[in-house]
Formats: C-alpha cells, structure tokens, sequence
C-alpha cells in the first residue's frame, strides 16, 4: 500500500491556446512601474491609480505585451530578497531585467492644488538608461485626459526596440480606444485608487474603498471587478464576490462590450474565484470562454493569455487529467519562450507544474531535470523564497518516487525551514510538506516519525478548513495505510472509508488512485473476514480500472489476484480459480516477475484453471 503523495502547484493570475506563428520578432514587453509621488504623503494613492490606468490602456495595443502586475511584482520580491542595494532607475531597470521587460513606462507627479505635474519617462531595460522624459501638466478635474497623455506620449517615443523586437506600433483604432473608454466619477476614482494602494496591506480595507466606489458611480465595471476579486480570492467571501462579478458583467454587456478585452478580463477574474471556492467545472468555464473571447480579439500573444493557459492547466492537474494539464502547460511555457519571458520567476513556476505532470506519470527523471532547471532559477539570484521552498517541495517528491529518501527528506526539510522563516506554518503548503515528510519517514520504516508528521499535518488541515478537499482526502488513506501497518485495522478502514466519501463528493472516482483506495478497503474488509464486503470494494476497483481503460499491468493484474484470494476465502472456487487465471496472464504477459506472478500461477492450477 503505496502512501499518496501530495505535489504543490503554483496559480497564475492573469490579467488579461493557440500558440503563436514563430517569428524572427516578438512584441515589446513593457512594465509600468510604478509612479513616485514627490508631494504630500496623503497624494500617494494617485501613483495606484495612475499605474493602473497606464497598465489598463497599454493592454488595448496590440502590437505590445505588457508584463502582469504579479509579474512585476514578483520581479520586485526577487529583487529585494537578492539584496541588490540598488536605487532609482538603476534598481527599476533591475526590476524590469526581472519581469522580461523590455522599456519600462514610469515617472515622477506632483500636486499643487488642483494641478498635477507628471515628468513621465521611458527606460530601456538593457542599459538602465533614461531613453526619454517628457513633463505633461493637467488638473485633478482632467486627470483621466493626463493619464491617456502619459501612455500616448511615451508610446510615441518607443522607437529604439532591441535587436528581435517590433517596436510599437499605435494605430487609429487603438488611440481611439484609449481616449474613448468609459470613464468613472471623479470621486469614484479616488476610491478605487486609495483601495489599489492598500489591497496588498489591507485588503478589508481596500474591500470597503472599492464597494464606496461603487457606490459613487454605479457602472464603474474596474471597481466592480477589483471588489469581486479581492472578496473572491483574497478575502473568500464567495457570495459578496459573485454578487460583484455579476452586476460587472452585466454592466459590460449593457455597454455592448461583451465582446471586449474588459469582458474577457472579467471572465478570467470569475474563474479565478471559482477556483478559489473550490469549483474546478465553473473555473473551467470562465478561463475556456476568456481563452476564446482574446483568440477571436487577436490577444494571443501576451504574458497574462500565458498565465491563462497555465492556469487551465492547474485545473486540469486538480482534476487528475494529466495529459491534458501537460498540454497547457506546455503551451503556456513555448508561449513564454515566443515573449523572451524564459528569465522570469513565472517561467520557473511553469517549469515546476511541467515536472509535478511528469513525476505524476512516472516520467521522474524528466521531472527531476524541470526541477532542477526551476531551482537554477532562484539560486543564481541567491533567493530563497516560498515559490523556491515549493519547488524544493515537488523535487523532494520526485527524489522519494525515484527511490532516494535521504535527499528527498533534505529537499522537505529545506523547504520547511524557509516556510518557518517566513512565518508560513499555518498555510496548506506546510500541510502539504508535513504530509510528503510523513511519507518519507514511512517509507524508510520510522512509523512514529511518519504518525507524528501525519497528524499535525491533519490537525492543520482541519484548522484551516480543508477537510472536504483532495488533499485530506489523500491524507486520510496514507493515515490508514500507517494504521494498517501498525495493525490497527479499525482505525485503517475508517481512514479510507472517510477518503472514499471525501473522493466521491470531489466526483474524483475516474482514475486510478480511487481505484488504489477501493483495493485498500477491500482488503482491509477481508482481513477483517466481511468477505461480502470486501468483493463489493475489490469489484468496484476493477471496474474502475476497466472503465479508464486500464486493463493491462501489474495494478489490473493485482486487482483480478485480490479477488481470486477472496473469492477462494468465500467458497466461492470456481470464480476464484478464473481470476488467478486471468491475473497470471494479465501480469506475465506485462513482465511480472516475483511472489504474486507465482502465487496466480499456483492458484490457477490448484482450482482446475
């Protein structure tokens, strides 16, 4: 009875699969960073949403791809933590080197009384040079027009794209897109900006500033849509989030714009929040139709249509349907690649759920290479952080499956350590590791190590709410493989009873590790002599197996040999003599070798088959 191991995946949030035509040139990656306030202090929460803006028009030209907010912001985590001691453009062009950029859009404002004055500069990432500055002067009343200025004056002075990059190109259609959008109340606005300043420090106060934007201006879909994300995702307020989502949608489409990058945006946004509450099918929904809504609008080729893929791929991995997630991860990663993005943290992250498809499928030496590759990533920049402390998690997965338990409870340990470090304890990635520790005690025969480990990691499950999930689920069943083990064979079935029900409410019973789970009960109802019981169980795991179509190898074959020991326990000779049959054929014909090929073999024989 083999423990389940848990792998940690990362999610995406993109802002905004086909892959693209390969090119000789790719479109410039630019990063807002964002705006510095020279002024009084209280006047910081128009750099929020003068970023936002200027990020908000960039992603209605085509011809660029700008780098998601998570992305920039990641590459400012990765800087802070290699302790780079750089400052001012030097350190934003580090960011930017970070992120994939290519040119960054930042800039300096300043206000005194009802006139802002902006000093908006371009910077060129490769040399950390200021490539060209321009001042634009407006008013607190006009700040929308002042905004739109920003990005149409430094997209007009983007001429000097690096070797391989087109540089922008601004169209009629899209400057018209820029000045024409819909515009919100002025104090609405303040709102929402205030709210994007302190979403990352408070988001229950940025909740209340962006439900008083709302208020202000009915219509305003951005502040519609940041509420139901920061309700959905960050505060798991699912009821209020949809209720947010659903008035934004309607707004939109009463708008006519259903068939716009804001609606795909929403849609993404929704399924963010449908993943987050745990509904895979309804998260699925909302990525595909965003996937389809940007196909048809020509969006393909951008870091956050990346993010996408990638997060339809981490459905697909939850759902167990491996082959599937692998495709879009993969798509996601040659996406990347297209967008010279292949030196940023996403594309380490990517590298990671890449190999957790691999190891799940047995491929762990391919996995251990992506591992690796991901690791390289964080080391050479000297940081040690929690997407580092995960990788570190999955490549001790791999390294335990591949039979080397020394290294593998070194890479836990590692991983461990940085998540105590960062004061992350109480999270289900450290559930996750105590799990994967507990394994590795298991298998090494330490059972006292591997109970201690199991039930905190249990104990934290059930802090944080997460009994009804996968995960528990698959705590529970290696709990009463210990139990088995240590011969507490009550205490073993109620484990995986407890796993079954969890799985079948999850509707995750198409795969073989229900079918693993049914064997296990199955076995323990026989040793506990309920041989009705247990041929119920066994039955169902082989027609588990033959519903997916696998009907072929040792773990078909050990099914078919369970049921002919059991069936032979119940008098029932005629039956059993015909599974030890099939099970020696099945496995022999698979290269079997060993005690169960012989024991079929044998079974077969003695009852006449």
């Amino acid at each position: 009875m083999k423990p389940i191991r848990q792998s940690i995946i990362t999610l995406f949030i993109a802002a905004a699969i086909a892959i693209p035509s390969h090119s000789a040139t790719r479109r410039m990656n630019i990063l807002v960073y964002p705006f510095e306030n020279l002024g009084a202090k209280e006047l910081a929460w128009i750099s929020a949403g003068m970023t936002d803006t200027v990020v908000s028009d960039l992603q209605r030209v085509k011809s660029v791809n700008v780098i998601t907010e998570e992305g920039r912001k990641k590459a400012v985590e990765e800087l802070e933590l290699a302790q780079a001691g750089l400052f001012g453009d030097a350190r934003i062009a580090k960011v930017g080197s970070l992120a994939g950029a290519d040119v960054i859009f930042t800039g300096t404002y300043q206000r005194s009384g009802r006139l802002i004055r902006v000093n908006a500069r371009l910077v060129t990432v490769a040399t950390g040079v200021i490539e060209k500055s321009i001042k634009i002067d407006g008013t607190i009343d006009g700040i929308f027009d002042l905004q739109d200025k920003i990005v149409l004056g430094l997209l007009a002075e983007t001429k000097n794209a690096p070797a391989g990059v087109e540089p922008p190109r601004l169209d009629d259609a899209a400057r018209a897109d820029i000045t024409g959008k819909k515009r919100p109340a002025l104090t609405a606005y303040e709102y929402y900006a205030k709210g994007l300043a302190v979403r990352d420090a408070n988001p229950n106060e940025a909740l209340a500033l962006f439900e008083k934007a709302v208020a202000a201006d009915p219509a305003y879909a951005e502040a519609l849509v940041r509420a139901g994300y920061t309700a959905g995702v960050i505060l798991n307020r699912f009821d209020r989030a949809i209720s947010y989502l659903t008035r934004a949608e309607k707004t939109l489409a009463g708008r006519g714009e259903s068939n716009a990058p804001a609606f795909a945006s929403l849609l993404n946004t929704m399924g963010t929040v449908a993943d987050s509450r745990g509904d895979l099918a309804r998260a699925l929904e909302y990525f595909n139709r965003s996937k389809a809504l940007r196909d048809r609008l020509g969006l393909a080729r951008t870091s956050g249509y990346a993010a996408l893929v990638a997060n339809i791929g981490n459905i697909f991995y939850r759902q167990e349907r491996h082959a599937d997630a692998l495709a879009q991860y993969n798509a996601a990663l040659a996406l990347m690649d297209a967008l010279g993005l292949s030196g940023t943290a996403d594309y380490a992250m990517l590298l990671m759920n890449i190999g957790n498809c691999l190891k799940d499928t047995g491929r762990l030496g391919e996995a251990i290479a992506r591992y690796s590759k991901a690791l390289a990533h964080f080391e050479s920049r000297g940081i040690r952080n929690v997407s580092y402390a995960n990788v570190l998690a999955n490549m001790g997965l791999a390294l335990q499956q591949s039979g080397t338990a020394d290294p593998a409870l070194d890479a836990f340990r590692k991983a461990r350590d940085i998540r105590d470090r960062l004061s992350l304890r109480n999270t289900v990635e450290y559930a996750y590791l105590l799990n994967n520790i507990g394994i590795t005690h298991h298998g090494r025969g330490d059972l006292k190590q591997a109970g201690d480990n199991y039930r905190a990691a249990q104990a934290l499950y059930e802090t944080l709410g997460q009994m009804k999930t996968k995960d528990y689920a698959d705590l529970l069943v290696n709990m009463g493989h210990l139990a088995g083990d240590n011969k507490q064979l009550d205490a073993a079935l109620e484990n995986y009873l407890k796993a079954k029900a969890i799985r079948e409410s999850l509707n995750l019973t198409r795969n073989p590790i229900y079918a693993n789970l049914l064997l296990n009960i199955g076995s323990a109802y026989y040793q506990k002599r309920n041989f009705a019981a247990a041929i119920e169980a066994m039955e169902r795991s082989r027609a588990t197996l033959e519903s997916i179509g696998r009907t072929t190898g040792e773990s078909y074959g050990g099914v078919l040999f369970n049921l002919a020991v059991i069936y032979e326990a119940a008098g029932q000779k005629a039956k059993a003599g015909a599974f030890y049959r099939q099970s020696y054929d099945i496995m022999a014909k698979a290269g079997v070798k060993g005690e169960i090929l012989e024991r079929a073999r044998t079974g077969a024989r003695r009852l006449g088959k």
